[in-house]
C-alpha cells in the first residue's frame, strides 16, 4: 500500500471514527456532573508541585518550538522557518501554550475561591490542549492546512463552546453536560486505532507518538478511576497523577523539540530518509 493511499484510508476512518463517537455520545442522552463552587482547601503541596511541573514542561516546549520547521545548516537548523513549514510550528507552539496555560490554571483552582469564572477558566486550557494536539498532528502527518489559523481558530472555538455548553449547565442546574469536554477529550485517542500513526511526521517519529498517546490515556484514566486508585495513592488524588503524566507526555515532546539537529534515517518500513524523521527538529 502506496504511502498517498494508506493517508486516504487513515483519514476516512478517523472521520468515520470521529463521526460514531460523537452520535454515540449524542444517542446516550447527557452526562451531569456537578462542581460545588467552595473555598480551596488546603493545598497539597504535592498537587501544586504537579501543577507547576506542568507549566515549566509547557513553557519548556513553547521556547524550543521556534525550532520547528528549521532548515537543517551545518549541523544545526535556521530560526526562522520556510513558509511551508510554519503552520506546524504554530499548532505546536499553541499546543504548548495550552499545556503550560492548564498547569497555571490548575495553580489557581487550588490556590484561589472557586467560583463559575475560575471554573471556566480552568477548564478552557485543558480542552484546548485536546484540540490543539490533534491539529499538531494532522498538520505534521496530513495536510498543513490544520496547522493554518482558521483551522487552528474553528479547533479553539470548538474547546470554548464546548466547555461553555458545560458551564452554563452547571450554573444555571447545578449540574453540567459533559459529552463535549468527553468528546475533545477522546479525540487524540482515536489516532491509534484509526492507523494514523502509521503515516510518515516531518518532525517526529511514531515511537514518540506511542509514548506521548500511552501517557496520555493513563492520564485519562488516572483522572476516571481517581476514587478507586485511591487506597493505593493515599494522598496523591488521581487528578494529581493526571497531571504528572500529562507533564510526561509535555517534556517529552518538548525535549524533542530542543534536541539538537538530527539527520534523517531511514525508517523500519522502508521509507526514505527524507520522509523519516526523528524528533521535531528533523525536516523532511
Amino acid at each position: 500500500m502506496n504511502a498517498l493511499l494508506t493517508k486516504r484510508c487513515a483519514v476516512a476512518l478517523l472521520g468515520a471514527m470521529t463521526l460514531a463517537l460523537t452520535m454515540g455520545l449524542l444517542a446516550c442522552g447527557p452526562i451531569r456532573a456537578a462542581i460545588a463552587p467552595a473555598a480551596p482547601m488546603a493545598t497539597e503541596p504535592l498537587q501544586l508541585l504537579a501543577a507547576l511541573n506542568l507549566l515549566a514542561a509547557g513553557s519548556w516546549g513553547l521556547l524550543s518550538a521556534h525550532r520547528i520547521g528549521g532548515t537543517p545548516e551545518r549541523g544545526g537548523f535556521e530560526r526562522e522557518p520556510s513558509s511551508g513549514d510554519s503552520p506546524a510550528r504554530l499548532a505546536w507552539q499553541l499546543w504548548f501554550a495550552s499545556t503550560a496555560l492548564s498547569g497555571l490554571a490548575s495553580m489557581a483552582w487550588q490556590t484561589l475561591p472557586h467560583d463559575a469564572t475560575l471554573l471556566l477558566l480552568a477548564q478552557l486550557p485543558t480542552s484546548a490542549t485536546c484540540v490543539m494536539l490533534m491539529c499538531a498532528f494532522l498538520a505534521e502527518r496530513v495536510d498543513p492546512l490544520w496547522g493554518r489559523a482558521p483551522a487552528l481558530l474553528v479547533a479553539l472555538l470548538l474547546a470554548t463552546a464546548s466547555v461553555s455548553h458545560w458551564s452554563v449547565g452547571q450554573a444555571v442546574h447545578g449540574e453540567g453536560d459533559l459529552r463535549g469536554l468527553l468528546l475533545l477529550q477522546l479525540l487524540p485517542l482515536l489516532l491509534i486505532p484509526s492507523g494514523a500513526l502509521r503515516l510518515e511526521g516531518r518532525y517526529t517519529s511514531r515511537n514518540d507518538w506511542r509514548i506521548v498517546l500511552t501517557l496520555y490515556t493513563l492520564a485519562l484514566l488516572a483522572q476516571a478511576a481517581g476514587d478507586r486508585i485511591a487506597p493505593w495513592l493515599g494522598a496523591t488524588p488521581g487528578q494529581t497523577l493526571r497531571q504528572v503524566l500529562l507533564t510526561a507526555a509535555v517534556a517529552w515532546l518538548a525535549q524533542r523539540a530542543a534536541a539538537p539537529a538530527i539527520s534523517p534515517v531511514v525508517s523500519s518500513e522502508g521509507t526514505s530518509a527524507r520522509e523519516a524523521s526523528t524528533s521535531l527538529n528533523t525536516c523532511g
